[in-house]
């Protein structure tokens, strides 16, 4: 069966381009509140306010749209130990409801959005299992929400994904936290300590996708 037609790597980064482009276009012309008017209005919200970020994590989960950006805001607005704790929650339930989807709506489905990929996930998780997945969730290029799907197509079992999935993310979601916590403290150690993580987890992600998990390269395609 064809599959949808896969972008360019020139044409994925025009698209992150225009999207950037268009968020600082919008910042400029749209009178945001402030992080501490952000931060007043959560809390009156009370729990309310952790829930809808939850909610609004794992449905922005189900799309091929960026969810950094809201673990930075979390960090934020929550603070460090509460945002990590809902970013690693929203980002485990929304990477659970998309496996479970992806079983549910079946290969075909899945592939018009992912393209033929199934057959490589599903050979690298059986030969890898529980740590091929730790290993594609510590490489920022691999698409979040793609993975999610492709692997409710594999063999894995949800219950060494969720594993995988929950401590791969741990990294990631620390350095993001800490870059939304301590935004406005860039000197800082913490602030630092998050950046330089990032930068370390991309460069072990890059290492890895040429090294033992080189068919994962596949997977950076759309």
């Amino acid at each position: 069966m064809p599959t949808a037609p896969q972008l360019s790597a020139r044409a994925r980064l025009a698209l992150l381009i225009g999207i950037a482009a268009a968020v600082v276009v919008l910042a400029l012309v749209v009178d945001l509140p402030s992080v501490a008017e952000t931060r007043a209005r959560v809390q009156r919200a009370g729990a309310l306010g952790p829930v809808l970020f939850v909610a609004l994590y794992v449905g922005l989960a189900l799309l091929p749209l960026p969810k950094n950006v809201l673990s930075v805001a979390a960090g934020a607005v929550f603070g460090l130990g509460p945002a990590f704790g809902l970013v690693l929650l929203a980002a485990v339930l929304g990477a659970s409801v998309a496996f479970w989807l992806g079983r549910l709506l079946g290969r075909d489905a899945v592939e018009r959005y992912t393209g033929n990929r199934v057959a490589r996930v599903d050979a690298l998780v059986v030969r890898h299992g529980l740590l091929g997945i730790v290993t594609l969730r510590l490489v920022p290029l691999v698409p979040y929400t793609a993975l999610n799907y492709l692997a409710g197509l594999s063999a894995l079992r949800w219950s060494h994904y969720l594993v995988g999935s929950t401590l791969g993310m741990v990294p990631g979601v620390t350095a993001l936290v800490l870059l939304g916590a301590y935004g406005t403290e860039p000197r800082s150690w913490p602030f630092i300590t998050g950046a330089l993580l990032m930068v370390l987890l991309v460069a072990l992600g890059g290492f890895a996708v040429r090294g033992r998990f080189g068919r994962t390269r596949a997977l950076r395609r759309g």
